[in-house]
């Protein structure tokens, strides 16, 4: 009697203490993977999302760029790279660099408009910037018969743009109409394009531009 009480405690006591390491396993496996996700989202962050922006209220400000777009109802823009989807995620990674980001990316279901804004820290002239493009996209223009329909300095309310359209076919079936502007901030060069079905942008040609009127500088870029 006395060896079964003796075994009954010291079993609890195992038992107890089984637990106790169990737990305590399974806590620090739950803080490591935390600290894990934390040091994912940093490293994400440092390599794609440098940048001070937001969207809110339908204003999209990029704080330490110092310009903002306000945007009407109706757009869906994403500025954080852990929101992007999986195609544009592939994008952020094809483009990011140690000088250049997207900032932002979005779309106007009514519209059937698609829109992003890249910056790349190249001190270069819009001229220069857009020269610079077009030996990149060398390659593409036989692939994708790639052609330019506008190259020309527009002067908006607030900036002084180069104005670019082109058009592109991905197939058959899928021609668009890429509307782009390109303009410097301090050594900050930015491009923000608007694409849209070739069948489309007659009717919303006007529309597209007057987005890129939208754009605020805040300020003097430091």
């Amino acid at each position: 009697m006395i060896l079964k009480t003796y075994l009954r405690k010291n079993m609890k006591k195992h038992i107890n203490k089984t637990a106790i390491v169990r737990l305590f396993f399974i806590i620090s496996l739950l803080i490591i993977s935390g600290c894990k996700v934390q040091g994912k989202k940093q490293e994400e962050k440092e390599k794609y999302d440098r940048f001070d922006d937001s969207y809110k209220d339908n204003e999209y400000i990029n704080q330490k760029l110092n310009f903002k777009i306000t945007f009407d109802d109706g757009w869906s823009i994403t500025t954080r790279y852990e929101q992007f989807n999986s195609f544009q995620k592939s994008y952020a990674k094809y483009f990011s660099s140690i000088i250049g980001e997207v900032l932002f990316v979005g779309y106007n279901n009514d519209k059937k408009i698609g829109i992003r804004a890249t910056c790349e820290i190249l001190n270069l002239t819009n001229e220069e910037y857009l020269d610079s493009i077009n030996s990149s996209l060398a390659e593409y223009t036989s692939k994708y018969q790639l052609k330019f329909l506008k190259n020309e300095e527009v002067l908006l309310k607030s900036v002084k743009v180069r104005h670019v359209i082109t058009n592109m076919q991905i197939n058959l079936n899928n021609k668009f109409i890429f509307d782009s502007i390109l303009f410097q901030l301090d050594k900050n060069n930015i491009k923000i394009d608007a694409w849209i079905d070739e069948n489309s942008y007659e009717n919303e040609k006007e529309y597209i531009f007057s987005i890129f009127d939208w754009i605020d500088i805040l300020s003097v870029t430091k």
